[in-house]
């Protein structure tokens, strides 16, 4: 099972910008907030892949800025992804901390020290 993206069964053409990348806004979150609360947490489970595996680039993406921490694209192209990072989309500097959030949802509703250790590096 992979996680949404925004081309679904409801696009009416073959050729739309998106590349079938991840929107780390709510179009990316969204899908997986009602797993916690109706106890479903399995179907949440691909969620934190795609971050998980992105995190080298992102803190490269932050090192090439000066930065500490991770740097996400509003959308996460999934590896190898684009072939140059040259920061034309960072519109949006909040996309990894609001990318946690489900993250921090699923650990609260399973109190899960299994899964907290698995997502703690992000």
């Amino acid at each position: 099972m992979s996680p949404p993206v925004l081309w679904g069964n409801w696009i009416t053409s073959t050729h739309m910008g998106w590349q079938g990348d991840y929107t780390l806004d709510y179009n990316y979150e969204a899908p997986f907030w009602a797993a916690y609360p109706t106890n479903h947490v399995s179907l949440a489970d691909p969620y934190d892949a795609p971050l998980l595996a992105w995190m080298k680039r992102g803190q490269g993406l932050a090192h090439k800025l000066h930065e500490h921490g991770l740097l996400y694209y509003t959308h996460l192209a999934p590896s190898p992804g684009w072939s140059a990072d040259n920061f034309r989309s960072l519109d949006q500097k909040s996309d990894a901390l609001f990318a946690a959030v489900d993250c921090i949802q699923r650990w609260r509703y399973t109190d899960s020290v299994a899964y907290a250790r698995k997502v703690w590096p992000f």
